[in-house]
Order: structure tokens, then C-alpha cells, then sequence
């Protein structure tokens, strides 16, 4: 090779270097040319988790996989557009959105629960007309009528269930009222019989039965204390404490609406529409709000949450505005409240519709605001019970079918309906993630859904 020739390979290695290691440089660090807007860009990428692992990703159609161990992916190098993402697995509802890529970020989509196509699930019980859950989940009460009323106890850890008690042990003909939970191992039952209404206390364990006389007939708004031992009750707009042991009532308040024990606090609405929170004895009391709210002739409960209190009525939701001291109205439609697992988020639900309530900012992609509100959804049917199946889904039941939704509205918000489970009640553990559902007086109960 001559000098010349040497010299010429030289000079065109040179021209060629300063040519590609910009290019190089700026492809490491994430430019790239973008045909569409013929512009040079930064790209993009996308972060994944999703339960159950190892599941397929398309984005556009190419296919991707999560990983064994967290069911996570993360892929960079796209161009900021919409891609048009689904996500799979064999046995299980698909998941499918357009989702947006901006420049230099990546698009999260966290938590997503892929919900199984067919549920295998089991029957507990037959002749059931109701069932009352407790409050820890761990029990259920089941009401049937063979020979009367009847209450069984079912465990919902091993799902077996036992007798508690007939309709003749307290009296032939007695109607059934009420039932309620001890946070130990009582049921508190309101009867009516032939001459007035009793309440007993009947022993899960036991299920030895001790009659309440020394409490009134007519009695609102009951709830126990922490150890069970006492309980809270309204009668005639006064809030009393009973001690379950010594057999004895004392007046706390007067010109009580109603009440929410949170311990170590008791708040309460009186008759002239102030909202006020006392210690557990009524004595130190402290009013909430400056404006009286008018008070009706409706049915009141409060719902107390970290840095909000609602006042909801029989089909109206009211939040107090703590600075102005007053409070304003949330929602004109309004069944029932939800905390969600992680207590950062309320549902509240009517007859038709379904909301969101944001109780702390939310840093995860979409960001929400504290106080922010979310409208999922609304329905022809009618709504008859909704709950949390993870922090960020619902599952309800429209009629008879049993849907499961998500709360990320981000392209739109998916709701899938459960294949060949229909119930008319229904009841979710979020401990153990299995449905129980009621159907032409069978109780059923679901494989885990969550796996």
C-alpha cells in the first residue's frame, strides 16, 4: 500500500469517525429521528408491573414478557406517540389501552390485577335467606328459614359452618331485627316478640344466650366499644354507654342526631346542626363547625377519615370545609362509603354511578389531587353492594352479575364482567380474596381471585 493510498484510508476513516460518533453519542443518550414529525427527539419508555407474573406485553404487537420474579418489565426506546399496549395470559380476561410515550419520561402502568376468565367456586350453605359478615372477616352470620328463622356461624378462614341459634330459643313467632358484631366473640340481636322488642347477647362459642333486660326496647345507632364489653346507643335523641357486664346504662349526651365513636374520640351531631368531638366520657367537647348545618327530617351518619369528615344523609353526602367551618355538599346521591386497603382513597356509590375520592395526593401516574373526585361509571341497572378487590379495582354487582373494574381512567376505564357467577348479595374478603355470593337462597364462595 503506498503512501498516497495510506493517507487518502486515513483521511476517509477521519470524515467517517466524525461522522458516526455523534450519532452515537446522541443515540446513547436517547436521541432519536422521529419520521412522523421529521424532527430529532428524545425517546421514551414504558414500566410495567403486572399480577399474575410472567405476562405477555404487545405494545403495537410486538410482544414482550414480564419477569419470573416481581412480574415487572421495563423497556425504553420509544418515540413519544400513543402505542396501543395489551396485556395477557392464558386463563385470564386481557387488559388492553392506548397509552402515551412522552420524551425523556417513562409511562407506568403499575399494579395491574389480570382477572381470571372462568372462577371455580363451591357451595357452603342451602335455605339462606341473608348473611352478616364481621367487621374483621373472619366470621359470618347466615340466616335461614328452616322451622323458623335460624342463625349459623360460618368460619370464612376454613369455610365451615356451625349452629348458633333457632328462632324458638327466644320464642316461638319472634321476628329477627337486628345483628351486630362484637369486635370479641358476641352477637348482639335485636327480637321482636309477641309483647316487645328484646336484646340478647349471644356467645359465638358457646353459644350460650343472655337477655339484655335492663336495656330499652327501641334503641339507634348501636355500636361497641373496643373490648366489647360496652356498647353505644341513641334513644330518643340521647347517646348512652351500656356496660355489658355490670347490666347498667349512662347518659353521655343530649339532643344527640347521631354518632361515630373513633376512638379516642366520639363525634356527634346535636339538634341545632353543630358537629362536635368529645372524649369517651361526653365531658371536654370541641365544635367542628361554625355554621349551623339544617337539619331535616332524615336519617344522619358521619363518616370520619384522616383530614375529612362527611355527614351523609339518606341520599346526600356533605363534606366540612374546616376553614370556612361549614359544611358543603359532596354528592347528591350516595348509598354507602369505602376506605380502600391502603386508606388513601374512598368509593362512594349510588344507585347508578360510582365515584372516587382521593384522601392524599397520588404521585403514581395519573396524579391526583387531595380531595380530587373520579366519576368511573354509570349503569342502566341498579347497584346493590360494591367493594375494594385491591387498592386500585372495585368489584360489584349489578343485579345479579358480578362485575371488577379498575379506578385508572387514563384512555378509558375497563370494567370485565365475572363468567357464570351471579349472585343477588354479595361479599368480598380481602383477606383471603374470595367472593361469597347469594343465589336463589344458595351461599357460594369462590376460588381465591387473586393469585
Amino acid at each position: 500500500m503506498t503512501k498516497r493510498t495510506r493517507n487518502v484510508l486515513f483521511l476517509i476513516l477521519t470524515i467517517l469517525f466524525f461522522l458516526i460518533a455523534p450519532s452515537i453519542i446522541f443515540y446513547s443518550q436517547g436521541w432519536r429521528f422521529d419520521p412522523r414529525t421529521k424532527r430529532i427527539v428524545k425517546v421514551g419508555g414504558f414500566y410495567f408491573r403486572v399480577f399474575p407474573k410472567r405476562a405477555r406485553i404487545l405494545i403495537n404487537g410486538r410482544e414482550y414478557k414480564t419477569d419470573y420474579f416481581f412480574g415487572s418489565l421495563f423497556i425504553e426506546g420509544f418515540l413519544p406517540r400513543e402505542y396501543q399496549v395489551k396485556i395477557e395470559k392464558e386463563e385470564f380476561l386481557s387488559w388492553e389501552k392506548r397509552l402515551k410515550v412522552k420524551e425523556e419520561e417513562t409511562t407506568k402502568v403499575e399494579d395491574v390485577f389480570l382477572i381470571p376468565e372462568t372462577v371455580n367456586f363451591e357451595i357452603l350453605a342451602k335455605g339462606i335467606k341473608n348473611f352478616v359478615p364481621s367487621e374483621d372477616q373472619e366470621k359470618m352470620v347466615l340466616i335461614s328459614e328452616d322451622e323458623g328463622w335460624q342463625l349459623k356461624l360460618l368460619d370464612q378462614k376454613e369455610n365451615l359452618v356451625a349452629h348458633l341459634l333457632k328462632e324458638k330459643e327466644i320464642e316461638e313467632g319472634a321476628e329477627l331485627e337486628k345483628i351486630i358484631f362484637s369486635p370479641t366473640k358476641e352477637l348482639l340481636i335485636k327480637a321482636k316478640t309477641k309483647k316487645e322488642r328484646k336484646y340478647f347477647l349471644l356467645d359465638l362459642e358457646t353459644t350460650s344466650l343472655t337477655t339484655l333486660d335492663f336495656l330499652d326496647s327501641d334503641l339507634e345507632e348501636i355500636s361497641f366499644s373496643e373490648n366489647g364489653e360496652k356498647i353505644f346507643f341513641r334513644s330518643e335523641n340521647e347517646l348512652f354507654e351500656a356496660d355489658l357486664i355490670k347490666k347498667s346504662s349512662t347518659s353521655l349526651l343530649e339532643k344527640v342526631i347521631c354518632y361515630k365513636v373513633k376512638k379516642p374520640f366520639i363525634y356527634y351531631l346535636d339538634d341545632s346542626g353543630f358537629l362536635f368531638k368529645t372524649d369517651l366520657k361526653g365531658e371536654r367537647k370541641e365544635k367542628l363547625n361554625r355554621e349551623s348545618f339544617e337539619i331535616q327530617e332524615k336519617d344522619y351518619e358521619i363518616y370520619i377519615f384522616p383530614s375529612f369528615i362527611f355527614l351523609k344523609t339518606e341520599d346526600s353526602l356533605f363534606l366540612l370545609d374546616e376553614e370556612e367551618g361549614s359544611f358543603k355538599e359532596f354528592s347528591d346521591f350516595v348509598k354507602e362509603i369505602k376506605i380502600s386497603p391502603d386508606s388513601k382513597k374512598l368509593t362512594f356509590f349510588g344507585n347508578h354511578e360510582i365515584w372516587i375520592v382521593f384522601l392524599t395526593e397520588i404521585e403514581k401516574q395519573p396524579p391526583k389531587e387531595k380531595g380530587e373526585k373520579l366519576f368511573l361509571s354509570r349503569f342502566a341497572g341498579k347497584i346493590n353492594e360494591v367493594y375494594w378487590y385491591t387498592q386500585n379495582y372495585l368489584i360489584f354487582n349489578i343485579g345479579e352479575e358480578i362485575k371488577i373494574c379498575e379506578i385508572d381512567e387514563v384512555d378509558k376505564i375497563q370494567i370485565w364482567t365475572l363468567k357464570d357467577i351471579k349472585g343477588s348479595k354479595i361479599f368480598f374478603n380481602e383477606e383471603s380474596k374470595r367472593l361469597y355470593f347469594l343465589k336463589e337462597g344458595n351461599l357460594f364462595v369462590t376460588e381465591k381471585l387473586i393469585k
